[in-house]
């Protein structure tokens, strides 16, 4: 009896490792720009920094990130988003999508840009979100973690949230 456990046990380790897939098999979003005007533009800036940011258009966000996975050739993990940049339009809805169906963290922090792809293809995402951190801790900036800026945008239907630029974050800026 022993043995057949034993057998058993090896066997459904054996299969969970290889079903588990690698690392490198996806992509992970470090930080995403949505603009809502028609169509809709996203860019998606990764972890690993030898993967360069990707804009695509889309009808809606489920479709931008179909269209970056196939441009990638690769899934795009996004769990492990840490900033959102928007234009202020449709903010509530981009949120709240992401929030549900990315799975994006509720403390993952939400800026203003105008135009955010452009930042996002031309500066160090990493970079962006210590900017965030950095000026929200000095008070700079209103907190602007995504489960605060939802609620508000629920609630009173618009908020504050911090500018970020390439030079960093500083004021505020109301997004609905």
């Amino acid at each position: 009896m022993k043995k057949i456990l034993a057998v058993v046990l090896v066997f459904i380790l054996m299969c969970g490792c290889e079903s588990t897939g690698r690392v490198h098999d996806k992509y992970y979003l470090r930080a995403a720009s949505v603009s809502s005007a028609e169509p809709m533009t996203v860019t998606f800036s990764f972890f690993f920094g030898d993967e360069e940011a990707i804009t695509v258009r889309g009808d809606s966000l489920e479709s931008a990130l179909e269209n970056a996975e196939v441009y990638a050739g690769k899934p795009v993990f996004t769990g492990f988003t840490e900033l959102v940049v928007t234009d202020g339009e449709n903010s509530r809805e981009v949120l709240e999508y992401m929030l549900k169906e990315w799975n994006v963290s509720p403390s993952c922090m939400v800026a203003y840009n105008q135009d955010g792809s452009n930042l996002l293809e031309n500066a160090a995402a990493e970079r962006l979100l210590d900017s965030m951190k950095e000026s929200a801790e000095l008070e700079r900036i209103p907190e602007s973690k995504m489960i605060k800026v939802l609620g508000q945008l629920i609630r009173d239907g618009e908020t504050e949230v911090g500018i970020l630029t390439e030079n960093g974050a500083y004021g505020e800026m109301i997004i609905k």
